[in-house]
């Protein structure tokens, strides 16, 4: 159980010298310094990112919200956000489990924000696709965080727009027009900047301009049926 586990490793720190604990490169070496992460002491190098994939396709829930925990931790981190960007697979799969959500979301928002390019459209489409409900969350961080996410995940595709992503970022326009009026003002601003990220992406020139300048009641008028816009695909 992680409440166990960070006590056994208060005790471990305390009383073994922290060099005993980098010194190897294994699967066990990393999670120990993954938890390391979690209790502030940052390391130069936590070890091969690889070993952890095992962690998070561990049967047990405990074990992968620990990983995702540490993860975030570590993530803050740009040259450490950078390396694990080889699990983002794993941790977009831990979005199916709800348990997880509030710890993945973190996780990959922060390790979008060191990706200038998403070079597996596949992965890029399946993320956005999971994003959606997400929306509409009864958390607003999850909000907030899925909708800021999804904007990072549009802005590292716009070179590449493939039918099946043109659909998806379509089907936000809607939730992220309705959600400038969020009564939380962190979601509705991220709403805001989402939805002319989501224009940019569709090359509506109009919408984006409406988005930006937060023009709420010309925006309805944009995406009636009968406009190009609602028609785009």
């Amino acid at each position: 159980m992680p409440q166990t586990l960070e006590r056994v490793l208060g005790i471990m720190i305390r009383d073994l010298p922290l060099r005993n604990w980098y010194t190897a490169d294994t699967e066990d070496t990393c999670i120990r310094r993954l938890m390391l992460g979690r209790n502030h002491i940052f390391l130069e190098d936590f070890g091969n990112p690889v070993h952890l994939q095992s962690y998070l396709r561990y049967p047990s829930p405990e074990m992968r919200l620990m990983v995702l925990k540490g993860l975030c931790t570590v993530s803050e981190s740009p040259k450490k956000a950078r390396k694990i960007q080889v699990l983002l697979p794993d941790i977009v799969e831990a979005l199916q489990d709800t348990n997880m959500v509030l710890k993945a979301l973190p996780v990959l928002r922060n390790v979008m924000a060191h990706v200038e390019r998403w070079k597996d459209s596949g992965l890029a489409l399946k993320l956005a696709e999971k994003l959606l409900p997400f929306f509409d969350h009864g958390s607003s961080k999850v909000r907030e965080h899925s909708i800021c996410l999804f904007q990072a995940v549009v802005e590292a595709v716009l070179w590449q727009r493939t039918k099946k992503m043109k659909r998806t970022v379509h089907r936000s326009l809607l939730p992220l027009y309705f959600h400038m009026r969020d009564q939380s003002e962190s979601v509705a601003k991220a709403s805001g900047e989402a939805l002319a990220v989501a224009a940019e992406f569709l090359r509506c020139k109009e919408l984006k301009r409406l988005a930006q300048t937060e023009q709420t009641w010309r925006i309805g008028e944009c995406l009636r049926p009968a406009t190009p816009v609602a028609v785009i695909l």
